[in-house]
């Protein structure tokens, strides 16, 4: 990654939520999947589950990022990732597969209204999303009304402060 990017320090914790992640996803048959890493940075979420899909798109609007995940998508011999520069308020703008599955891991201000709205749009099967602001998380998730949580953790990154990482499975409802 970036010397300007973002990436977690805690990382034995990080690599939990990781394991974490990808035990979520594994239940699911998801090889016929395509797998969406919105707010992708360096692609580490679409790296580590791209072998649970037919395909990824890791999704970033900062080109070092990007550009980063294309050297570790190479680096880990990952055949069925591709890494894109776009801001997530234009996702909109993007062909998925109607077999989607979205991990969403926005900053600590959260999702841009414009890109939750074309997460909704879209309708994946499934989102994990990944919040380090539970607070912003709790104003978002009365936003996907077509999902039912089916299960959350919360992560400790930065013991003995109030910061922690929530990760929230979301299931579509069928109407």
């Amino acid at each position: 990654f970036h010397i300007q990017g973002f990436f977690q320090n805690n990382t034995e914790m990080t690599e939990e939520m990781h394991r974490h992640c990808h035990a979520l996803l594994k239940k699911y048959d998801t090889t016929d999947r395509e797998l969406i890493d919105l707010y992708g940075g360096v692609g580490t979420f679409g790296i580590i589950n791209a072998e649970l899909f037919k395909s990824v798109k890791i999704i970033e609007n900062s080109k070092q990022c990007i550009d980063a995940a294309k050297r570790n998508i190479k680096l880990n011999s990952v055949e069925n990732a591709e890494a894109i520069v776009i801001d997530a308020k234009q996702i909109g703008k993007l062909n998925f597969s109607e077999k989607s599955v979205f991990i969403i891991d926005p900053p600590r201000s959260g999702m841009h209204p414009k890109a939750l709205r074309a997460v909704n749009e879209i309708g994946p099967e499934r989102i994990i999303y990944i919040s380090c602001n539970p607070k912003q998380l709790s104003k978002e998730l009365p936003r996907f009304k077509d999902y039912s949580i089916k299960s959350a953790a919360l992560f400790d990154l930065f013991p003995q402060t109030p910061h922690s990482e929530a990760v929230v499975e979301l299931e579509k409802v069928d109407s």
